[in-house]
């Protein structure tokens, strides 16, 4: 129904965006019966005051029209205005006029109102006196516009525009909070949650304390509670609605009170919380005493709510109350719905039967001034006038069908509803077997739980295992060094007993100690070695299968990158130049297919 109303908005516009307002202006005002659309005519259409004062008023009760939904009287104050739009000559009222025209169409079709915001938007561009906030709101006007359209790159553009405007306003930290917060929605919308997550928390940090916008504030933090409850994190999102449920109430917020408490009692709800049924109470009776205050699609919202809560609770009491209040809300929305039809159908017609009556009085002035030479064109015009009369007669006959047939289908709804209720019975039958379901996954929850913590624990071990492994290689270095230091002295020692001549037997027993000792270490050694090898042995069996053409030596070299040792560790690990090293590391990379820029340790410690 809104999509039809909006349609029927976009179909008055173009009809009265036909007619050349100035040639037409004696026959509308002529034929017009309301006597205020003749002074509207006549005011507007002269050429006594300002383009600019004109069209500014006319915007003025323009927008009065919309909130009162007179849109037969909203669409002829727009269709003076933008006849008047050539004849302005300040930039601010063809910016704000355009910015109307994208404002009132938006909703209808966001393609058309698009061009309006651009033209709007080429204005500012050539002009210096367009307020900065003014431009800081049509950026934001573009990027939902963009959004709807799913023109997402776009979407961002405009959003970094407005965040730049916002540093030159008067409050440039809540109008940067209030960009970060959108851009935060817009990657919500199209789920990219981490990013969602980072903007909203930017723009929580940019407006500092709820002091300084109690509303934003307010929506930022529902904006990141809505997160937390798509990560699981239910109690983060219960304290921040606890907490925006005083702010809307000590506000008067009262609709934003509704919605807020409604997202309140869902997340109570999967918490199996014990003030459920207080909390439905309270909000209840606040739905009652601030009726004019809270649209009636978040009271519907509530009432289905409440509904389902207590038929699976098996409260069939209260169910059926809440039901019945979800009906009579259902059935005024639905009234209410079909009266708009039937005012905006009303206008439609009207409309077309005073275009068709303007068409007739300028034919017949032809007439009056050629008679002699249109005689032709007089049996063209009766053929026209019947045409047309016959066409309007056929619309006329359409609406009333269409208006018989509402009457129907609301007879026929009604019919249902009794159906229903009758249904219900049924339906608490299949809740309680939806129950016993729930309880069976739940404990299937459990168990996938203890799962869980158990690879955890098994993967800790295995870490601790790898880190006891990764000091055996640290100490396998210290080794090495070790061994050449005692190499060394035992050469040391050699070049002595030759220069000195000593005692022989004395100085072989020494050194005999010596490699004896020397003998230890290297059996520690091979020990540590092969405790590196037990570390690798599976990471071996993965690179086999992925590099099988690379040899025994390259395939070591990857074990000791993927346990990080450095280039001088591998040398004296492996008793070879740190240049040596590094030729077999360009070697490895070509072999692998890294460039020089690709991190080497990184791409083997994930395979």
């Amino acid at each position: 129904m809104k999509n039809l109303k909006g349609y029927i908005l976009l179909i008055l516009l173009f009809i009265c965006l036909k007619a050349n307002c100035q040639d037409k202006i004696d026959l509308l005002t002529r034929d017009s019966s309301d006597s205020n659309t003749k002074e509207l005519f006549q005011k507007y259409l002269s050429n006594n005051d300002s383009a600019d004062d004109k069209i500014n008023q006319l915007l003025i009760i323009a927008n009065e029209d919309d909130r009162k939904n007179n849109y037969n009287d909203e669409i002829r104050k727009l269709q003076i205005a933008l006849e008047l739009e050539k004849y302005a000559q300040s930039d601010s009222t063809i910016f704000k006029l355009n910015i109307s025209m994208g404002f009132v169409l938006s909703p209808i079709s966001p393609q058309y109102a698009l061009g309006f915001f651009n033209k709007a938007l080429q204005v500012s561009l050539k002009s210096t006196t367009i307020k900065d906030g003014d431009k800081f709101q049509l950026y934001g006007m573009l990027a939902g516009i963009h959004e709807r359209l799913n023109q997402n790159d776009s979407v961002l553009i405009c959003y970094k525009m407005a965040e730049t405007l916002a540093k030159s306003l008067v409050k440039p930290m809540v109008a940067q909070a209030s960009t970060e917060n959108n851009i935060g929605t817009h990657y919500a919308n199209i789920g990219i949650k981490d990013s969602a997550l980072i903007y909203f928390n930017k723009a929580l940090n940019l407006i500092g304390i709820m002091e300084n916008d109690s509303v934003l504030y307010c929506s930022i933090n529902d904006n990141i509670a809505q997160q937390s409850e798509l990560n699981g994190d239910y109690a983060s999102a219960i304290k921040t609605y606890r907490y925006n449920d005083f702010i809307y109430l000590k506000t008067h917020r009262t609709n934003r009170y509704v919605i807020n408490k409604v997202r309140l009692l869902e997340a109570l709800y999967i918490t199996n919380s014990g003030e459920m049924e207080q909390q439905i109470d309270s909000l209840d009776n606040f739905i009652d005493s601030n009726r004019v205050g809270v649209r009636l699609s978040e009271t519907e919202k509530f009432y289905k709510f409440a509904t389902t809560y207590f038929i699976n609770k098996n409260r069939t009491a209260q169910a059926i109350r809440y039901f019945n209040k979800f009906l009579n809300g259902k059935k005024t929305i639905e009234n209410q719905n079909a009266e708009s039809f039937n005012a905006l159908t009303g206008a439609l017609l009207n409309l077309q039967n005073n275009d068709f009556k303007n068409q007739l009085k300028i034919y017949n002035l032809e007439l009056d001034a050629a008679k002699q030479s249109l005689i032709h064109n007089r049996l063209i015009a009766i053929i026209s006038i019947l045409t047309g009369t016959f066409i309007i007669a056929l619309l006329i006959i359409a609406m009333r069908n269409r208006r018989k047939k509402h009457e129907a289908e609301k007879i026929v709804a009604e019919a249902e509803l009794k159906t229903k209720e009758a249904i219900i019975k049924t339906t608490e039958a299949e809740l309680k077997t939806n129950q016993a379901e729930l309880k069976t996954k739940q404990a299937e929850v459990k168990i996938k739980d203890a799962e869980l913590k158990t690879q955890e624990l098994e993967k800790k071990a295995a870490q601790q295992e790898l880190e006891l492994k990764k000091k055996d290689i640290t100490n396998l270095v210290l080794h090495n060094t070790q061994v050449h230091d005692a190499n060394k002295l035992i050469i040391d020692r050699l070049q002595e007993i030759t220069r000195a001549g000593e005692d022989m037997e004395k100085s072989v027993k020494s050194f005999l100690v010596d490699l004896k000792n020397t003998n230890q270490m290297g059996d520690r050694a091979l020990t540590i070695q092969n405790n590196i090898e037990s570390v690798n042995a599976e990471f071996y069996n993965k690179l086999n299968k992925r590099f099988p053409d690379l040899s025994k030596s390259e395939a070591e070299l990857c074990g000791y990158i993927r346990i990080n040792l450095s280039t001088k560790e591998i040398s004296v690990l492996k008793n070879v130049e740190m240049d040596s090293v590094k030729i077999s590391k360009k070697r490895l990379r070509k072999k692998i297919g890294l460039s020089p820029d690709d991190d080497l340790y990184l791409f083997i410690e994930n395979i």
